[in-house]
């Protein structure tokens, strides 16, 4: 009787596990994980990367990788701050050209082999600011002087 019981639980487990599975998103084609601009997607996105307004102190960052992520294949860099004085890690993950999910650095993740340069995120976004071809694509309009 026992032996029954675990047969049906285990085909029944399958069965939704099936269920979940063909009901996943596809992932993107290697094709269209294209090696993304990661210093200038972080630096438009840090304030939905650190919500909290507490000084972060310096940030660093590292190169970029792929690796594979449950939305399908990612480019992978790592963020370290050193908010009072205790350097912390996070790994951000990008899929076509954006953020899709973040996180303080784990084991998997590698954060803490990566080798890091310093990233100040306002020289991103003042270069974003002075590209004509930038501005048109993000909309961006410079408000008029009044009188004008």
């Amino acid at each position: 009787m026992r032996v029954l019981i675990l047969v049906l639980a285990a085909m029944l487990g399958g069965c939704a596990a099936g269920h979940i599975i063909e009901n996943l998103a596809d992932p993107p084609s290697q094709a269209d994980l294209a090696e993304p601009n990661y210093r200038q997607i972080i630096a438009e996105n840090i304030a939905a990367i650190f919500p909290d307004r507490v000084p972060l102190g310096m940030l660093e960052i590292s190169g970029i990788w792929r690796t594979n992520h449950f939305k399908g294949p990612v480019w992978t860099t790592c963020l370290k701050i050193h908010a009072e004085n205790a350097p912390q890690e996070y790994a951000i993950f990008i899929q076509d050209g954006k953020i899709i999910d973040q996180r303080a650095g784990v084991a998997v993740d590698r954060c803490n082999e990566q080798k890091y340069q310093p990233f100040e995120p306002s020289n991103f976004i003042q270069q974003a600011n002075s590209n004509p071809t930038q501005q048109k694509k993000s909309n961006f309009t410079q408000p008029k002087k009044p009188g004008h």
